[in-house]
């Protein structure tokens, strides 16, 4: 118990030492740290995630009944029943491009890029109303000399993570790079990713 908690505060520090040096636009800001219990209060995003954005351009397809379990996840079916527009498409990849080349000029690694991670809010402008993005969640982010520490661990959601970390290869910021693409795919194709997997690069 005694490690697991020093390993905690561990993590948790550490995460909070490196979000307090990410003020960008589009990275979600940290307000502050509450000690006990240890928790940290973000900017308030108004909008819910990305993923919710695009799921609320579909509708459920299937019953939604629960099934009995097997070795495959059964997930959802949704189908398109409105198209997000292309104004908004663009903005919103030109907003998490903008946050990823701040980390990687920082020679930080996100490591978990997806669309449950990239907040949305609400922002007045001249034309009026839009969606801002803001990416989020860095409890995986490693410095780039650090990552090879890493190899082993866990993979959630592997749809968005690059293949050489399912692997437990070594491997660069380009891993972001991939996890943008499937961003771009969510967003460009106006489609939904499942996000209920889990499992081991060992696997």
């Amino acid at each position: 118990q005694d490690e697991l908690s020093l390993l905690f505060s561990f993590e948790f520090f550490r995460e909070v030492q490196m979000m307090s040096h990410l003020k960008h636009p589009h990275i979600v800001a940290l307000i502050g740290v509450v000690l006990s219990p240890p928790c940290v209060v973000m900017e308030y995003m108004d909008s819910g995630s990305l993923y919710d954005y695009i799921r609320s351009f579909h509708k459920q397809t299937n019953d939604g009944t629960e099934t009995e379990p097997t070795e495959d996840i059964v997930e959802p079916i949704f189908t398109v029943v409105k198209e997000i527009e292309w104004e908004h498409r663009i903005q919103l990849a030109f907003d998490i491009a903008s946050a990823m080349r701040f980390l990687h000029e920082r020679h930080y690694i996100h490591r978990d890029l997806k669309s449950p991670n990239i907040l949305l809010k609400k922002c007045q402008n001249e034309s009026g109303m839009k969606l801002i993005a803001k990416v989020a969640d860095f409890g995986t982010s490693r410095q780039t000399e650090l990552v090879q520490t890493f190899y082993h661990s866990a993979v959630e959601n592997p749809r968005w993570v690059a293949p050489e970390i399912i692997r437990g290869e070594s491997y660069t910021n380009s891993v972001d790079v991939y996890s943008f693409g499937m961003c771009l795919t969510s967003i460009y194709l106006n489609f939904l990713f499942g996000v209920c997997v889990m499992f081991s690069g060992k696997d």
